[in-house]
């Protein structure tokens, strides 16, 4: 408690580190704050002008960087992308599962196609990464999978059944893969499940909350990275949101209404107009 954050980092110098959906938002503060960090980045999106435009930001940094236009829902070319990386850079040693969607539909409005596309690229996605690069650091036994899920993986939002959905099945599956990983004796892989609040970037532009205020991503990176270098477990932002989710677990369904009206999430989805992706 007493020693400061910078002093317990531990040195990611010669790691590779992947990122996926690195175009734009958190992927891509995320790639900006990693470039002091990592020796090389390797940055994944479905975006290529997004992602041309992430690695022209990093040209500026020291570390080195490598992109590719992958479509993380299918799991075919994530196989095959993954073997170019290893490849042409090297094992990834710190996988980064931030690719995210979102709809912002009634249930009713979602068409069939699109609850499924949420949840290949939400949840199955980091199956098949993790498939992918999960191998060679048990081999080692090191590594770091970071899974970014969601305020939302612990609480029903109004407007978000899909989204919900596939956020709680991505931390649960992480959680089952910690145990998994853990049980087997490799315990030079580590784990971190990052839950951010509502973040203003485009994906939910117009999103909002009478009680708590959007989260940057710049903040939320700052933050992600720094929970990877000591190794932490678990982060949900803001703080006090990890009490609401105790709280939440504890009382009624209808006390838990209450509760979700009172910070403001049964109508923070109504003036949303994001384009959908991370």
């Amino acid at each position: 408690m007493f020693v400061p954050k910078k002093w317990r980092f531990k040195d990611i110098s010669g790691d590779i580190v992947l990122i996926t959906g690195a175009g734009s938002g958190l992927g891509r503060q995320l790639a900006l704050k990693l470039a002091s960090f990592a020796s090389h980045l390797v940055l994944w999106d479905i975006n290529e002008c997004g992602l041309l435009e992430t690695a022209k930001l990093l040209k500026k940094s020291a570390a080195q960087c490598s992109y590719y236009m992958v479509d993380v829902s299918d799991s075919r070319m994530v196989y095959a992308t993954a073997a170019k990386v290893r490849n042409e850079v090297g094992k990834v040693t710190i996988l980064i599962n931030n690719a995210g969607i979102v709809c912002g539909k009634r249930f009713l409005e979602l068409k069939d196609e699109e609850i499924i596309k949420t949840f290949k690229v939400n949840t199955f996605s980091h199956y098949w990464t993790c498939k992918a690069f999960i191998p060679e650091m048990i081999a080692t036994n090191k590594g770091h999978i970071v899974s970014v899920a969601s305020i939302a993986s612990y609480s029903g939002l109004n407007q978000l059944s899909d989204y919900c959905g596939s956020k709680a099945a991505a931390a649960k599956f992480f959680e089952s893969l910690v145990l998994e990983t853990k049980d087997a004796g490799y315990d030079g892989i580590h784990f971190t499940l990052v839950c951010p609040y509502l973040m203003s970037t485009g994906m939910f532009a117009g999103a909002e909350s009478s009680v708590f205020g959007s989260l940057s991503p710049e903040t939320v990176a700052e933050r992600t990275v720094e929970s990877i270098l000591t190794n932490e477990e678990f982060v949900v932002m803001p703080k006090i949101l990890r009490l609401l989710i105790s709280i939440r677990s504890l009382v009624s369904i209808k006390a838990q209404y209450m509760l979700y009206r009172f910070v403001g999430f049964d109508n923070f989805m109504s003036n949303f107009n994001g384009n959908r992706q991370r």
